[in-house]
């Protein structure tokens, strides 16, 4: 329960649109000094997309095998419905060649991860883990070999962050898992990526529904999905019998994979309970 209201709080103070001290990341402008202004190649720009600026980070997974994620800014457009401070799109190129692109509608940073009093820790321990040299998105150390990319998204009439996971493999980069507002099914509130099973690969750990701020909740299940298949069919797809054994292994309700708001867990607090063991 404390681990749910934690990861509740961290989102409400890390809505990127509700709070002002949250500004856009700038990104660096590719039009180096002495050179005509001009619009950077972008091969993900829609058309009527004009683009102020890019920045690029390499991402090494092993020596001689990498991929360079390009995010560029574009300009903001007179239409309804459109950010009014622009939106970062984002590019996945190897050898200088574009190899895909994100579905994300405006890529954030790993601020919408890492909100709250303890953001700097949070940041310094996903440095630590990040093969990438940018704040920008998470590429895990730990699990190099599932060559990875980790992106957040702005949504702009949601307060729950984007997710989008991006793998790349045999020069194509492929979105595994992708969750937005107004575009996906359900919510997906990122928790953690660990490897559950210990076949080396990682799961996908988070929640699909809004938590509550109540000791008293509705029924929400920690969603555990698996990485399954190879190349164009590989996706993150929900473990449901894992979800039950790790539930069940911690000692929590089960009543299925999916939300019930039908269904109230209340959790009692480890230091009521001590005082009700002493009594």
């Amino acid at each position: 329960m404390k681990r749910l209201l934690a990861l509740l709080l961290a989102l409400f103070a890390g809505c990127s649109r509700c709070a002002e001290d949250k500004p856009v990341p700038k990104l660096a402008s590719s039009v180096g000094a002495g050179q005509a202004a001009r619009e950077p190649v972008f091969a993900c720009a829609a058309k009527g997309d004009h683009l102020e600026s890019c920045e690029e980070a390499l991402v090494p997974f092993a020596a001689g095998d990498s991929v360079t994620v390009r995010l560029c800014r574009l300009t903001p457009r007179d239409e309804a419905g459109e950010a009014q401070d622009g939106v970062t799109r984002l590019e996945l190129l190897q050898t200088g060649k574009s190899i895909g692109c994100g579905k994300l509608s405006d890529v954030a940073s790993l601020s919408a991860l890492c909100s709250g009093p303890a953001e700097s820790a949070c940041l310094a321990r996903l440095a630590q883990d990040n093969l990438a040299t940018s704040a920008r998105f998470f590429a895990p150390r730990a699990y190099a070999s599932s060559r990875l990319l980790l992106f957040f998204g702005d949504a702009l009439d949601s307060d729950t962050p984007s997710v989008e996971l991006i793998q790349v493999n045999n020069g194509a980069a492929r979105t595994v898992f992708y969750s937005e507002a107004g575009k996906t099914e359900r919510p997906f509130i990122f928790n953690k990526l660990e490897d559950v099973d210990g076949d080396g690969k990682p799961e996908l750990l988070g929640f699909e529904a809004m938590p509550e701020l109540d000791a008293c909740q509705p029924y929400l299940p920690e969603a555990v999905f698996s990485l399954l298949g190879e190349g164009e069919v590989a996706k993150f797809v929900r473990n449901d019998a894992l979800m039950e054994k790790r539930a069940r292994a911690q000692g929590k309700e089960w009543h299925g994979p999916l939300p019930d708001p039908s269904v109230r867990v209340c959790e009692e607090d480890p230091a009521d309970a001590q005082d009700d063991a002493a009594e």
